[in-house]
Parts: structure tokens; C-alpha cells; sequence
């Protein structure tokens, strides 16, 4: 993709694996540095579809921009991207008419996902084996999570998927949508932590003219949006109480009244929704309304990370740097060996997120067809070494068990420590510590989270 001005609009075409296109219009508002990184971003998509112009990119910090194209194109998503991270910025974009704020601080990998999931919402239906290829990996996790996508995806069961940050959870959504019956209809994504408690309600349901000052046109809201789709709500785990309480009379409903309107609305939608919290945990300290729990976990499916499935790691890295190198047109490299055992001996906190980034950052550094340990970032090798140490201490005689106990010993029972020195989430120590009987064998140890 050639990289355009920043001075006028553009109509940019993304192919598909097939060699069809989908057109795009991207509205630059005169900020030539966001729109660099806006096309670097844009170029890792690859999206299958009909030639169609159902979504506009505003690119900047343009407020105005996003008023004129609301105005322009009252029916299509409009999705604004800029480098401004005030919070008061993306309130503005959404008054404006805009569907989803996208800054640049959230990471290329986070921007990537949220923008597949906008772009991709009205493409056609694809085969069973083309969308669970996204699901990369061939552990027994994440062969048990397609099978189980494969089974559900056809119902309208609301579905909870749980997992740390960057462990997948767009892309299991993604899956879940393209193979089930509304595969044709629209996928809206939802932050629910992006929305202040005060707009959510406005922004779920929608609005009337006039409804609140700044509000100058009707707005369907994104549960209309979704109608005849799926309604993605990502980071659920944040909505006020306020919102949850409105959000669950919609489920039961199928209807909400928009702000302003004396009718109420009917939509049909399908309820995805994700968050990296311990939902259940929260529900029973009165943190999460339980009703509203009950009603969105029907179906779950617990995205593990990627220190669980180790196995997956260099697969994983794989398909990330053949697109890299693609996006690049440049040969593919090989992993050599030192690099691989590098790779499989880190923990990788960030997940496959923090997995993508690190293959990034090391095709840059890779000159001569081979990535090696010392194109990766330092902390890579230097972790992974600590982490063998310590498993090799344990290797033989003792077991997985008694590492935990002695390493929540060494830390005083401080389980963030713990879980950081293990290279495990916090999750997983609280799965082990139940899995082996509780707090360890000092039932008197002083633990802190």
C-alpha cells in the first residue's frame, strides 16, 4: 500500500487472501506524523470482503472533521484515531458521532485487533478452517477453545470470554462472530473503559436530537447498530453499576429507549463480552451485579496465556513475522535454534500481545535471513535464563508444588512477587494455590496480593 499525503482524503483498498478488496475511506485532518503510524498500523490488516465503503477513518485531532463526515455519512461507522489521549478528546469524538476512539498510546497490536473487529463486521461468511486459523496454536487449549467455538458459534448464547490483557480475546470474538449465523450481519465492538459512566448510556441505547447539550443529531446507539449481528463488549468488568443495571433490563428486553425518545427500541443482537477480571470473584464481594453475570456467562471460554501453552510460542511467532516480512515484502526469516530456546524460556507476561511486539522490534534487527537471540530484546534472554535456573532447581527432585510454596516463601507471601518470579499470572498462582490446598504449608504465612 503506497503511503498517501496527509492532505486530502484517501480511499484506501485492502485485499483479502483471495484478491478481494474492501474500500475504506480515510478522512486525513492534517496531522501528517499520526498519519504515518495510522498506515503502518492499517497495512498488517488483511480482510476479505465485497467492495463497499461502510466505514470512515478519521485520522488526527480534528474535531470538526469528525462533525462534517457524521454530517456527510450519517449511516456508516465512523472511527477516529489519534495520537491525543485526554480522556475529555474522546469524549468529544464520541459527542461528535463517532463509533469507537482509537489512541495511538494503546499499542499497535491493541489498535490492530479493534480495528479488525470494526473492519471486518460486515464481511461475508467464511469457512470453518479460514476463521479458525486465527485462532493460532496447536496446544491442547487452544484446539479445545476452536472445538468449542466450532460447537456454540451457530447459537445466540451470550458468551463471557475471560483471559489476561493480550491473551486473545478479540480474536476468539472475532471467530465466534464469523462462524456463526449472523456472520452477515454487523459486529460492533464496545470498550466499555473508554465510555465515562455518564455517556454509556447514550452510547449503548443511543440519543435524540437534542437530547443533551452537544447533542445536534439523533444517534442509534450501539445496540441498534448491532441489529441482525453481534454487540462485542469488551473490558465488561468496568461498567459502572449504573450501566450494568441498564445494560441487563436491554438483554432481557431485547428494547431500550434512547435518550430523548418516548419509544422504545427493539434490536436483535447476539452478546459477546470480555474482560480480564476475575468476573465471578468480583460478583460475590457485590462488585459485579450478579444477575447481570448469570446472564452474559451462559457460554465462557477462559483464553489462557501464553506462559499455559508454551508449546504455542514459536508457532505463534511465526505467523507473526510472516506477516511482518509480507508487510515488508521481504523474505521471510527463520528462527534459529538459540533464538527459539529464548523465546520458549521467557514467561512472556504480555502475552501474545507482548509476543507480536517483540518479533517487530527483532525483524528490524534481522539482517541476514535468521533471527538469532541477539536480535531480541535484552530482557528476553536475561529473564528466560532466571526462569530455566529456577525450574531447574525443581527439575527433579521436587515438584511443581513445592516450588510454589518455596518461592511464596522467598517473597513473603506476597503473591504479586510470586507469580512475577514464576513467570505465571496472577491467575494461574491462584489456580495452582487451589489446586494444591490453599495458602502452603505455613497456613500463618502473612500474604499480601
Amino acid at each position: 500500500m503506497e503511503r498517501p499525503s496527509a492532505k486530502k482524503d484517501q480511499v484506501i483498498h485492502i485485499v483479502g487472501p483471495h484478491g478481494q478488496q474492501k474500500t475504506h475511506l480515510v478522512k486525513l485532518a492534517g496531522d501528517a506524523g499520526v498519519a504515518s503510524k495510522f498506515y503502518r498500523v492499517i497495512g498488517d490488516l488483511k480482510l476479505d470482503g465485497s467492495s463497499n465503503r461502510d466505514t470512515i477513518l478519521i485520522v488526527g485531532s480534528n474535531i470538526n472533521a469528525v462533525k462534517a463526515a457524521r454530517n456527510q455519512y450519517p449511516h456508516v461507522k465512523l472511527i477516529c484515531f489519534s495520537d491525543i489521549t485526554d480522556q475529555q478528546f474522546a469524549v468529544d469524538c464520541f459527542r461528535a458521532g463517532a463509533d469507537d476512539f482509537l489512541a495511538l498510546q494503546d499499542g499497535d497490536v491493541s489498535l490492530l485487533s479493534r480495528l479488525s473487529l470494526h473492519l471486518n463486521s460486515k464481511c461475508r461468511s467464511r469457512t470453518k478452517g479460514k476463521t479458525q486459523s486465527r485462532l493460532i496454536g496447536n496446544s491442547a487449549q487452544m484446539s479445545g477453545i476452536r472445538d468449542y467455538i466450532a460447537k456454540i458459534a451457530d447459537s445466540d448464547v451470550t458468551t463471557l470470554i475471560t483471559g489476561p490483557t493480550g491473551s486473545g480475546k478479540e480474536v476468539a470474538a472475532l471467530a465466534l462472530h464469523e462462524q456463526s449465523s449472523r456472520a452477515n450481519g454487523p459486529l460492533i465492538a464496545l470498550n466499555c473503559a473508554a465510555i465515562p459512566a455518564d455517556l454509556i448510556e447514550g452510547e449503548l441505547f443511543g440519543y435524540e436530537k437534542g437530547a443533551y447539550t452537544g447533542a445536534t443529531q439523533s444517534y442509534p446507539g450501539k445496540m441498534k447498530l448491532a441489529d441482525g449481528g453481534t454487540l462485542f463488549l469488551d473490558e465488561i468488568g468496568e461498567l459502572s453499576p449504573a450501566g450494568q443495571a441498564k445494560l441487563l433490563r436491554a438483554i432481557e428486553t431485547g428494547e431500550a429507549f434512547r435518550l430523548g425518545a418516548r419509544n422504545a427500541s427493539r434490536f436483535d443482537v447476539r452478546i459477546l463480552a470480555a474482560t480480564n477480571r476475575d468476573l465471578f470473584s468480583e460478583m460475590q464481594e457485590g462488585r459485579f451485579r450478579s444477575d447481570l453475570y448469570y446472564r452474559i456467562a451462559v457460554a465462557q471460554i477462559a483464553m489462557p496465556s501464553l506462559s499455559e501453552r508454551p508449546d504455542d510460542i514459536i508457532s505463534l511467532a511465526r505467523h507473526f513475522l510472516r506477516q511482518m516480512a509480507e508487510r515488508r515484502t521481504m523474505p521471510v526469516p527463520a528462527f534459529a535454534n538459540c533464538a527459539r530456546r529464548a523465546m520458549r524460556g521467557y514467561g512472556w507476561p504480555g502475552n501474545a500481545r507482548e509476543l507480536r511486539n517483540c518479533v517487530e522490534i527483532s525483524l528490524l534487527a534481522c539482517e541476514k535471513g535468521e533471527l538469532r537471540a541477539e536480535h531480541l530484546p535484552a530482557q528476553i534472554g536475561r529473564t528466560a535464563a532466571e526462569q530455566t535456573d529456577t525450574k531447574d532447581r525443581y527439575s527433579t527432585a521436587k515438584s511443581e508444588k513445592q516450588m510454589l510454596f518455596d518461592i511464596l516463601r522467598e517473597c513473603r507471601g506476597n503473591k504479586s512477587l510470586a507469580a512475577k518470579k514464576l513467570n505465571w499470572s496472577r491467575m494461574t498462582l491462584y489456580r495452582k494455590l487451589d489446586l494444591y490446598g490453599g495458602e502452603g504449608p505455613d497456613s500463618q504465612m502473612t500474604v499480601t496480593v
